[in-house]
């Protein structure tokens, strides 16, 4: 008995080192909701999708493993009764060429934002749940808020567009500003939001939006909207789009005028409030 013992725990303690030694990322059920692994001194580093669907920076050391699957759980990296940790400063390099704490048009570095050529044009730039926020210029207009999620960029470049985040094909969301709002102190975003009823005073159907929608035509709400409710400031269009008739709600409105009831058919937030 003594003698299998110590062959398991030799076996044991061999896959550990084989785990440790490695230097890209060992398979494991991880792979299905965590991207951008990879090994640095013995630790395995990745983003995973929490039970919410964002994006955590999370590290498990590999040696104490002893070849259990590596799997996620909430965000965060585990194998048996080990767990790691959630990452928040800079990554350290991995072993992926060009990769580093931070990558062009994207990046892993925690609380710090990525870089970009959004930062031309851009302040107050912070990240926080796997998204990034700024405040961009727009057109000659005032800077505005906006915010994206950067996990989606792989090696495009961030950019401003007219006020808006960007990258590749992958386009962001405006934002509404609170009292209190501060690049990187993690507090004072606002959700935008809008709820559009089929019926006046916010009667009937209804459904909320909390970015922009250009063709309502795949909602049951097209060409439906008879009153509405908002926090921040919503540009709701006519057409889809964001053509025809526009305008700009930014307070409760219990029943359209002839121009927009039952006739919007796109929207989205847009400015501070």
């Amino acid at each position: 008995m003594s003698i299998l013992l110590g062959a398991a725990l030799v076996a044991a303690m061999a896959s550990g080192q084989d785990y440790a030694q490695q230097r890209v990322a060992p398979r494991g059920g991880y792979a299905q909701s965590c991207s951008e692994a990879y090994v640095n001194r013995g630790r395995l580093y990745a983003d995973c999708r929490d039970t919410r669907g964002q994006l955590r920076g999370t590290s498990i050391e590999l040696a104490r493993c002893g070849g259990e699957e590596i799997n996620n759980d909430n965000g965060l990296l585990v194998c048996g009764r080990v767990r790691g940790d959630y990452e928040t400063g800079g990554r350290p390099g991995g072993d992926r060429p060009g990769w580093g704490g931070d990558r062009p048009g994207g990046g892993w570095n925690g609380g710090g934002a990525p870089q970009g050529s959004y930062r031309q044009t851009c302040t107050d730039a912070s990240v926080r749940g796997g998204r990034l926020f700024a405040r961009c210029e727009g057109g000659g207009r005032d800077r505005r808020a906006s915010s994206l999620d950067y996990s989606r960029c792989g090696r495009f470049d961030i950019a401003n567009e007219n006020g808006l985040l960007v990258c590749g094909p992958v386009r962001g969301q405006w934002e509404g500003e609170g009292g209190g709002w501060g690049g990187g102190n993690g507090g004072g975003w606002r959700q935008p939001s809008i709820t559009v009823y089929d019926q006046p005073n916010f009667r009937g159907s209804s459904r909320e939006f909390t970015s922009e929608d250009r063709n309502l035509g795949r909602t049951p709400f097209n060409d439906r909207v008879v009153s509405v409710r908002v926090q921040g400031r919503w540009e709701v269009c006519t057409d889809a789009e964001f053509r025809g008739r526009c305008r700009v709600i930014d307070g409760d409105v219990r029943q359209l005028d002839r121009a927009f009831s039952r006739s919007i058919s796109s929207l989205r937030p847009v400015g501070r409030y």
